[in-house]
Order: structure tokens, then C-alpha cells, then sequence
């Protein structure tokens, strides 16, 4: 397993990074231009801009192929670390709220829960609490469908928005920079071969994390 550096939104992107460490992804994926161009090479899934955490990145076009239907079919375990505004006391549960695009948001790709009366896209999160503290709960996040931005709206749809989320959460007085939400986990079967990759939380999260171990 490869980590890849974090790379900030203003300076080199993953994709450059991607073709410098492994050139022979270029070709790799769905072409999405009139002249046959990868512009995501060997990307077969995303994180929003600010999430950290675990990606795969396919080498092939067969493993592309096959990885891009594995996501299809919800045959990967994904699980994130979420930390959310609010004591959780039920100790699990699952989130079934149908998402729709926000017609109020041009230029940001922004979710919101849909109507009684809308027919919006099917979306399930489950969730189990790790650890309370205090005002916070610390969440380990289990997405079944991949919608954008799924996970954080649906926290937020239950009165638990998560720490740093200014967009749903509206958390504009968080000394976090991000939302604090981590893809810690991806569990999955490929060409007979079993893999699971697994990444700690960043220092940012871990420092935010250890402050509130301190003060509980």
C-alpha cells in the first residue's frame, strides 16, 4: 500500500502526484473527453476535498474495471471516523434519509435531505459511537450507498452535525479547519485476493481528538 501526501486544494493535485509516482495509470479509467482522454487516472472512487484518509487507486484497466463494479455493487466496505456535535447515547444505528442536489448551490455540489413528497436518490449510513465526550461523540461511519456528501448530511439530518462542518453543520466558530471526517478503512475482495487497508487519523484530527481526552 502507497500513502499518497496531502496535498492542498491550491498546489499539486492527487492526480498530479498519481502520474509523477506511478505514469503508468495515464490511460487508466473511463475516458471522459470527445478525444478519449483519463482525466482522473486510475480513480475509481472520491473524497470531498477535505476529507483525508484511504483511497484505491487502480494500475490497470482491468483492475479499474473490476474495482469501478465492486463500488457499483457495494461489494467494498468503506468506514470513516467522524467526530459529531452532541452525546450519541443509542450505542448504533442506521440512517435511511434519500438525498437530492440543492438547487440553491451553483458553484458547491450541496445535499440536502428530500422531501415526503420528492423522490430523491436511496442513501444509507450506519453508524456505531466509540467514545463519548462530553458534548462530542466520536463515530466509527459505515456508508452503504456513495452518494456526495452522504455522511454528512445525514449526521447532520439527526441533530449531530459533525465538528468542523461549516456547510452542514454551520460550524463557523470550529477551531478545526475541515470537518472532521476520516476514510479510515476499505475492506474488499479482488481477482481472489483479500485485502483490507486501514489509515490513522491525521495529526490535525488526532491533536483535536487528544484535546478533548484531556478535558473530559
Amino acid at each position: 500500500m502507497h500513502t499518497a501526501p496531502h496535498i492542498k486544494s491550491e498546489g499539486p493535485t492527487l492526480v498530479d502526484w498519481l502520474l509523477k509516482e506511478f505514469p503508468e495509470v495515464k490511460n487508466v479509467g473511463d475516458p471522459l473527453t470527445r478525444a478519449g482522454q483519463v482525466f482522473r487516472p486510475g480513480i475509481v472512487h472520491r473524497l470531498d476535498k477535505t476529507t483525508s484518509g484511504v483511497m484505491v487507486i487502480a494500475r490497470t484497466q482491468e483492475a479499474f474495471n473490476e474495482l469501478k463494479k465492486l463500488f457499483q455493487e457495494h461489494k467494498i466496505v468503506k468506514k470513516y471516523t467522524a467526530l459529531v456535535r452532541g452525546a450519541v447515547l443509542q450505542k448504533s444505528g442506521a440512517i435511511t434519509l434519500p438525498l437530492l442536489k440543492s438547487k440553491s448551490s451553483v458553484k458547491y455540489p450541496k445535499r440536502r435531505i428530500a422531501k415526503k413528497d420528492e423522490e430523491g436518490k436511496t442513501a444509507e449510513t450506519h453508524w456505531r459511537v466509540i467514545k463519548n465526550f462530553g458534548d462530542y461523540a466520536l463515530l466509527e461511519v459505515e456508508p452503504k450507498t456513495g452518494r456526495t456528501h452522504q455522511i454528512r448530511v445525514h449526521l447532520a439530518a439527526t441533530g449531530h452535525p459533525i465538528v468542523g462542518d461549516k456547510i452542514y453543520g454551520k460550524d463557523k466558530k470550529s477551531i478545526l479547519s475541515r470537518p472532521f471526517l476520516h476514510a479510515s478503512s476499505l475492506k474488499f475482495s479482488l481477482f481472489g485476493a483479500a485485502y483490507q487497508f486501514e489509515n490513522p487519523l491525521p495529526s490535525d484530527l488526532q491533536e483535536f481528538l487528544d484535546g478533548l481526552e484531556l478535558n473530559t
